[in-house]
């Protein structure tokens, strides 16, 4: 149950990701991407909440879609997003396993 089941989930969500295509929520304009540019250009201090509330968010899990989206990879983004879908993938693994264990008689 170890690695086909991680590739797997990653080969699902990655085909969801490929069937919505690319998100442009107000979430991810207005934090998500911000707070990782916060971190790594030296703002975190300098901005005072410029997204409200969500502005305090830890960034840390935004920062390797931010470094990817600021490579060549973006022009890729089909590439990209599925790159991403990895996090999906390895959460959706992660749950499955001890869940399949907790119910086994």
């Amino acid at each position: 149950m170890g690695v086909p089941v991680l590739v797997l989930c990653w080969a699902i969500f990655a085909g969801v990701t490929l069937l919505l295509g690319r998100d442009t929520n107000w979430d991810w304009r207005n934090y998500h991407f911000y707070n990782a540019y916060a971190l790594i250009e030296g703002r975190l201090w300098r901005d005072f909440a410029p997204a409200n509330a969500q502005a305090f968010v830890h960034p840390a899990l935004d920062v390797p879609f931010y470094l990817l989206a600021r490579s060549r990879l973006n022009e890729w983004p089909r590439l990209l997003f599925t790159l991403q879908a990895v996090y999906g993938g390895l959460l959706r693994r992660h749950c499955w396993h001890p869940c399949c264990s907790a119910v086994r008689p």
